[in-house]
């Protein structure tokens, strides 16, 4: 099995966009997210991407899927309004 490329953030502004150029060269991703139905809409092949419903900041939720990869590209993070505690917690 070829190795995969680990994506957080992939249904964010950045991500999505990135998500269309990767697809176009990578047999598999493997995309964490907090949905599948956002995360599906972000290629034109969804069967080139696995999607895994988690929590960034609950490793458990994804650690085996990362087993597979041998790059992660991290785009995750909170913006907006949130609290300076919730930036830390998501974002360091």
């Amino acid at each position: 099995m070829t190795s995969a490329l680990f994506v957080t953030g992939a249904s964010g502004y950045v991500g999505r966009y990135l998500m269309r150029r990767l697809a176009e060269r990578q047999s598999r991703i493997v995309c964490l997210g907090r949905s599948q139905t956002a995360l599906a809409s972000t290629i034109d092949d969804p069967s080139k991407i696995q999607i895994v419903v988690g929590d960034l900041t609950t490793p458990e939720s994804y650690e085996d899927h990362l087993a597979d990869c041998q790059t992660v590209i991290h785009l995750a993070a909170i913006t907006g309004k949130a609290p300076a505690k919730e930036y830390f917690r998501v974002n360091s």
